[in-house]
């Protein structure tokens, strides 16, 4: 073996364990808060879940309301019950995938704070999906409330 090779070698596999440390510290200091996450995510969408179902309710409630009201404005809450529909599809979905990622309480602590923080890493990428979903559709929501108001 090469004596330039040993020293260059001996850097890479310090490199290497270096690297390994730094992710297993970062997985470590998020396992510490993975259940705060996924109670923050679960409080978010609950909340969200609360405010959809008031909206709902006011349309069922004011079907006389729109009945009368001038044409565009009765497009918009259609708009508005068709938005509502579609987060709360979404809503369902992302309850159904906090619920997966919730670890049973039996666990001992020491294994449940890993493994949640290993299923909200696994499930990253379709929370993103749904969460924008959700923005969307709220963001739609907002802009017909926003036309019928004025």
């Amino acid at each position: 073996m090469d004596p330039c090779s040993i020293p260059s070698l001996c850097l890479a596999v310090a490199g290497l364990c270096y690297s390994a440390y730094t992710q297993l510290a970062q997985f470590i200091e998020a396992s510490r808060i993975a259940h705060s996450t996924w109670r923050g995510f679960n409080d978010e969408i609950k909340a969200l879940e609360n405010v959809l179902h008031s909206i709902s309710s006011s349309l069922e409630k004011s079907d006389l309301l729109r009945r009368y009201a001038p044409r565009h404005e009765n497009q918009h809450w259609l708009n508005v019950g068709a938005s509502v529909n579609d987060c709360e599809r979404s809503i369902k979905a992302f309850l159904m995938l906090l619920e997966s990622i919730k670890v049973s309480e039996e666990l001992h602590s020491l294994i449940a704070k890993p493994l949640q923080q290993f299923r909200l890493n696994q499930s990253t990428q379709t929370m993103t999906v749904i969460r924008n979903q959700i923005v969307s559709y709220k963001d739609t929501l907002s802009v017909s409330l926003q036309m019928i108001s004025v």
